[in-house]
């Protein structure tokens, strides 16, 4: 049971922006489950500013997983974060050949 135990990591990959509210989500997991022992959260969201998002929108398209909510850039996951009442230590941009 995650009450009972500790961790010294908590992961949350590409999981936010399926929630219709993300900051609900964070604030109830850090309220609940960050009390108990998680020392540190590292997030992982799609990149809405990748290349190929950019040469699709020239084209005036979209691609998007159906089951996503939200594209999330820099200012967007640390604003949600922070309201969740989150400290951000780093934010990285992965990039990668398609």
């Amino acid at each position: 049971m995650l009450t009972t135990k500790t961790f010294d990591y908590l992961l949350l990959g590409e999981i936010l922006e399926h929630f219709d509210n993300p900051v609900d989500f964070l604030t109830a997991l850090r309220k609940k489950h960050f009390p108990q022992g998680v020392r540190r959260m590292i997030v992982t969201v799609p990149n809405a500013l990748r290349e190929r998002n950019h040469k699709y929108a020239e084209n005036d398209q979209e691609r998007i997983n159906s089951d996503h909510m939200y594209w999330f850039s820099p200012f967007p996951i640390a604003k949600v974060l922070t309201v969740a009442g989150y400290e951000i230590d780093d934010i990285y941009l992965v990039r990668h050949k398609p």
